[in-house]
């Protein structure tokens, strides 16, 4: 069930700027159950695919499931009737539709990726972080160690120029 909380409004007035302004750097710290998967993962990338159908979305999190998770939810999101009504020329690519990585037919993209995985090939306008570790490796420094290297030697160098980040 949805109940409204006045962090909702402000997380969507924050993340609604991307796309307007340039470099723009969102660090999100909520307990479980706050939306923060729902407003960032799911419904900012869509968003922005409606209003910018060539951007290139690059969606991180601490499993390839997880992440995969999210790219399904945008992609079916975007499949759907009522969203082509409000952005009918943003479509998913029928060459390209897969839950981790998919194109639109204008040449934008979408790839989910596990925070300790290689991400060549691949450059983002926004790249979205969300629950980059788990509970379980949230408590090993090795694993903590691992994301920030691969996040500083990887993931951080796949954003374009002017592109944005929430984390």
């Amino acid at each position: 069930m949805f109940i409204p909380g006045v962090h909702i409004d402000q997380i969507a007035d924050q993340i609604g700027r991307i796309g307007d302004e340039d470099d723009l750097r969102f660090l999100i710290e909520l307990p479980p159950g706050s939306m923060k998967s729902v407003l960032c993962s799911v419904l900012l990338p869509s968003y922005l695919f409606g209003r910018r159908p060539t951007m290139q979305f690059l969606q991180v999190s601490h499993s390839e499931e997880l992440a995969a998770k999210f790219g399904r939810k945008v992609r079916d999101l975007l499949e759907s009737p009522e969203y082509g009504m409000v952005f009918p020329k943003t479509r998913i690519s029928d060459a390209s539709r897969a839950a981790d990585r998919w194109d639109t037919t204008v040449g934008g993209g979408y790839m989910a990726a596990g925070a300790t995985k290689g991400i060549a090939g691949f450059r983002g306008n926004v790249i979205g972080a969300d629950d980059v570790l788990s509970e379980q490796t949230a408590k090993s420094k090795t694993e903590r160690e691992k994301v920030i290297e691969n996040w500083h030697s990887g993931i951080a160098s796949r954003l374009l120029p002017k592109g944005s980040i929430v984390i």
